[in-house]
C-alpha cells in the first residue's frame, strides 16, 4: 500500500516525468558532444589530406621529370661517351657538357633537386644541385660515392645524409651510376608551417604508417612510386581547442538530475535551445549548406563561444578550400605553361641541318624562307602568352611549315584546303594542327608515290570538327589503341608525347567534352578527328 501510494504521488510522477523528459535529451547531449568532436576530427582530417596531397602531388611530378630526364640520358652522346669511363679530355668535355644541361634542367624544378652522375673505374662523381642546396652538395657527393648505397636505391627511396632528408633513385648502365635526388626538409617544413598545432610531425618513406591510439595520423600515398608521407597531430591537442563549454558539455548532463525542480525550464532555455541550434547548423554543414552561420541569440556566453567558434570554423573551412583550390589552379597553370614549353618539334633540328645544307650550297632564297617561317612559329607559339589562338593563325603557320618542307621533300606530297569561313575564327592551342602535319610528313611519306594530304572543318550548331586526312603509311593497331585510350606512345626510342600533350591541352583549354580521335589503316593512311564545342554563330 505504501509503495503504491508513493507512485501516485504527484511528486513522484513530477520526479518521474521530468527524468522520462530530460533524460533522452541527456543522451541526446551526450552524442551531439560525441558528434562534435568527430565532424572536428573529420574536419581537421580533411583540411590535412588537402594539404598532403597539394605536396605529394609536387613530389610525384618532380619525380616523373627526374625520371623522364635520366631515362633520356641513354640517347645522349655525351652520356654513352662518359659511360665507356674511359677519362681524358673527351671524357671531361662529355662531363662539363652534362654538368651545364643538369643545371640548365634545374630552372623548370618546383623544389631543390640534385642529379648525379657517378663513375667507379675513375672514381669520378658529376652532382648538380639547386643553388640553394649547394651547401649540401660535398656531403651528398660523398655518400653517393658508395656504390654500395647507391645499389639499394633502383626505385625511389628515402635517405639520410647528415641530418638532411632526401627521396633518392639510382640507374646503372655499363657500370655508369647516374640518377636523381628530391630535397625533403623543405617539404616538410612547409607542411609544418601549414599547421597550427604544437605538436606535429611530418615523415616521408616507404613504409605504411601504423596506428597510434592517441595521435591521429593522416597519411597520403604517390601515385606510382611506393612514398608515403605522413603527418601526426596529437588528437588531445585538437580536442584542446574546442571550448570548455563544449567539452563539461556532458557532465552537465549528469548535473542536471540534482537540480530537478528548475532543471527543465533552465535546460529549456538555456541549453537544449542553443544546442538544437549547433545541431542545426551541423547538419547543414554536412548537407552541403557551406554559407549557413548560427545568427546571434541571447544565449549564456559559453554557448556565445561556441556560435561563434563554429562560425569560425565554417570560415576557416570555407576559406582553406578556396585557397587550396586556388593553389591547385596555380599549379596547374604553371603545369600547363611547361607543356606549352615541351612544345618543340624534332623538325626544328632539321630545319637547322636543312639551312646549314643550304648555306653551303649558296642557297640564299631557301635559307631566308627557312628563317622567315621559324620567326613565324617562335612568334606565333609565344605571342602576348595567350593559351589560345585562332584556327586562321595556326593555318598560316601550317602553310610555311608546308613551304619550306617542300623545300626538303618537292614532289612528295600535295596539301588541300577545305575551311569554312565561320570555322577560321575557332580558338585552339597553338600548335595542334601543326603537330599532326609534322607527323604525317615525318611517317606518312612514300617514297613510290605521292601522298595527297586534306585539312578541312566541319561544322554543326553544337561542334566544329577540324579533319586531318592523309592516304599515306598509316598506323599499327597497336599504336593506335594506344593514341585514342590518352596513353603516351611507347617505342624503341623512348615514350612519345606529342599526341598526349595535345589533348591534354585541348580538354584543359577548350573543356572537357572537346577531344582527339585517330582513325587508321595500314598502307590506307590516317585520319585525325579535333572536336571542339561550338563558340561561333551562324
Amino acid at each position: 500500500m505504501k509503495m503504491k501510494q508513493l507512485f501516485q504521488s504527484i511528486t513522484t510522477r513530477i520526479i518521474i516525468s521530468i527524468l522520462l523528459l530530460i533524460l533522452p535529451v541527456n543522451l541526446i547531449i551526450i552524442m551531439m558532444t560525441q558528434n562534435y568532436r568527430d565532424a572536428v576530427l573529420e574536419q581537421t582530417l580533411y583540411s590535412c589530406e588537402v594539404i598532403l596531397n597539394l605536396y605529394m602531388s609536387q613530389l610525384d611530378k618532380e619525380m616523373y621529370s627526374i625520371d623522364m630526364y635520366s631515362n633520356n640520358l641513354l640517347k645522349d652522346a655525351d652520356f654513352i661517351l662518359m659511360s665507356e669511363q674511359q677519362g681524358g679530355s673527351r671524357y671531361i668535355l662529355a662531363k662539363n657538357s652534362i654538368y651545364t644541361d643538369y643545371t640548365e634542367n634545374m630552372l623548370f624544378h618546383y623544389l631543390s633537386v640534385g642529379y648525379f652522375i657517378y663513375a667507379p673505374e675513375l672514381e669520378d662523381m658529376t652532382i648538380s644541385v639547386s643553388s640553394a642546396k649547394n651547401r649540401k652538395r660535398d656531403k651528398l657527393a660523398a655518400c653517393l660515392a658508395d656504390t654500395r648505397v647507391l645499389d639499394q636505391y633502383v626505385r625511389w627511396k628515402m635517405i639520410e645524409v647528415d641530418g638532411e632528408k632526401y627521396l633518392l633513385h639510382s640507374f646503372q648502365t655499363g657500370g655508369l651510376y647516374y640518377g636523381g635526388v628530391i630535397f625533403l626538409d623543405d617539404v616538410t617544413n612547409n607542411v609544418l608551417n601549414e599547421l597550427d598545432y604544437s605538436f606535429k610531425e611530418v615523415v616521408i618513406d616507404n613504409t605504411v604508417p601504423k596506428a597510434a591510439q592517441n595521435n591521429m595520423i593522416v597519411s597520403v600515398k604517390s601515385q606510382n612510386k611506393g612514398i608515403y608521407l605522413h603527418l601526426t597531430i596529437d588528437k588531445n591537442e585538437i580536442f584542446s581547442k574546442l571550448p570548455l563549454s563544449k567539452r563539461i558539455l556532458s557532465v552537465l548532463a549528469y548535473i542536471s538530475f540534482i537540480l530537478i525542480p528548475a532543471l527543465y525550464l533552465i535546460l529549456q532555455r538555456t541549453l537544449i535551445r542553443p544546442l538544437r541550434h549547433i545541431d542545426r547548423a551541423l547538419r547543414k554543414l554536412e548537407n552541403g549548406e557551406k554559407a549557413y552561420r548560427i545568427g546571434k541569440h541571447k544565449y549564456a556566453l559559453e554557448f556565445l563561444h561556441i556560435n561563434q567558434s563554429f562560425n569560425d570554423m565554417a570560415d576557416q573551412i570555407e576559406g582553406l578550400k578556396i585557397e587550396n583550390l586556388e593553389q591547385e589552379l596555380q599549379q596547374k597553370r604553371m603545369e600547363l605553361q611547361n607543356l606549352q614549353l615541351q612544345v618543340r618539334p624534332h623538325f626544328l633540328l632539321n630545319i637547322f641541318n636543312l639551312m646549314f645544307n643550304m648555306a653551303q650550297i649558296k642557297d640564299y632564297l631557301g635559307i631566308q624562307k627557312m628563317a622567315i617561317y621559324l620567326s613565324q612559329y617562335f612568334r606565333y607559339l609565344f605571342r602576348g602568352g595567350k593559351a589560345l589562338q585562332k584556327l586562321s593563325s595556326e593555318l598560316n603557320v601550317v602553310k610555311a611549315y608546308i613551304e619550306v618542307t617542300e623545300i626538303k621533300n618537292s614532289n612528295c606530297f600535295t596539301v588541300n584546303y577545305d575551311i569554312e569561313e565561320d570555322a577560321l575564327d575557332v580558338e585552339i592551342p597553338p600548335l595542334i594542327i601543326h603537330n599532326f602535319i609534322e607527323n604525317i610528313m615525318k611517317y606518312a611519306l612514300r617514297v613510290d608515290r605521292i601522298t595527297h594530304i586534306t585539312v578541312r572543318t566541319e561544322s554543326t550548331p553544337e561542334w566544329t570538327r577540324i579533319i586531318i586526312e592523309d592516304d599515306g603509311r598509316g598506323i599499327d593497331q597497336k599504336t593506335l589503341e594506344c593514341i585514342n585510350s590518352g596513353l603516351p606512345v611507347e617505342k624503341d626510342d623512348g615514350e612519345h608525347i606529342g599526341i598526349w600533350n595535345s589533348k591534354y591541352r585541348l580538354k584543359t583549354f577548350c573543356g572537357s567534352e572537346a577531344d582527339i580521335e585517330v582513325f587508321s589503316e595500314l598502307d590506307r593512311g590516317t585520319k585525325v578527328v579535333i572536336k571542339l564545342p561550338w563558340t561561333g554563330g551562324f
